[in-house]
């Protein structure tokens, strides 16, 4: 089991690696979007907005992020997607044990 003061180190690097490429992410999908990917960008959206619960909330938050990779119709980012929502996933549950 990961300590509090890791966890912390974990969430600031994610952090750091979130504000790296996310940018370059959401241009990219911004120039390159079909209806059909803002359609689902939006879906998603709609889902976070209207989450309930914490399960629900971090599913649609997935999606989002998700379908902004598709977006991109980049091969390389749609090859590091699972393990992106990975890292978001580990940050969001570790967020939520760090403030409780």
């Amino acid at each position: 089991m990961e300590s509090a003061a890791e966890a912390e180190e974990f969430l600031g690097e994610l952090t750091e690696f979130r504000q790296g490429i996310e940018p370059t992410i959401a241009a990219l999908a911004a120039m390159k979007a079909t209806k059909s990917d803002v359609a689902s960008i939006y879906s998603a959206y709609v889902a976070m907005v209207e989450a309930d619960d914490t399960k629900s909330s971090l599913e649609a938050d997935l999606r989002f992020h998700e379908s902004i990779i598709d977006a991109t119709h980049n091969i390389v980012y749609s090859a590091l997607k699972p393990a992106f929502v990975t890292l978001l996933r580990s940050a969001f549950c570790d967020g939520l044990r760090l403030h409780k």
